[in-house]
């Protein structure tokens, strides 16, 4: 199975994952244990999707932004703080619905959209020219 993702990622298949873009800042995580569903596995699949484009760390000193995990019986609730943006990007989810091997693709995809989201928030694009 890896030798054909790295194969499909050397052809051009797939996007191969690269180091993060130089210059690029500091995303601190703060990702416990989610019922079931393995913290470390969550902050891993985080670190896949955002890869290419941030550097993430666990180190509470670093500057930037923070997103953060909590969870209780069947509820997560993401938060994302920027220090670019006056209030933080907030999600709540419902988890009774979603099968347990599923949560932790889940949470990382919702973490990792809320990251993208306060990022594209300060890019400014031209679709005029």
């Amino acid at each position: 199975m890896l030798l054909s993702l790295v194969v499909a990622c050397w052809l051009g298949v797939l996007p191969c994952p690269r180091a993060a873009a130089a210059g690029a800042e500091s995303v601190r995580l703060s990702i416990p244990d989610c019922g079931d569903a393995s913290g470390s596995q969550i902050a891993q699949l985080v670190a896949l999707e955002l890869a290419s484009r941030e550097n993430l760390t666990l180190d509470d000193s670093s500057d930037g932004i923070a997103a953060s995990l909590r969870c209780s019986d069947e509820r997560a609730v993401i938060e994302v703080v920027d220090p670019l943006r006056d209030e933080p990007l907030i999600l709540e989810m419902q988890l009774a619905q979603t099968r347990s091997e599923a949560r932790p693709r889940l949470l990382a995809l919702a973490i990792a959209e809320l990251i993208a989201t306060s990022r594209l928030e300060h890019t400014s694009v031209d679709v005029c020219s």
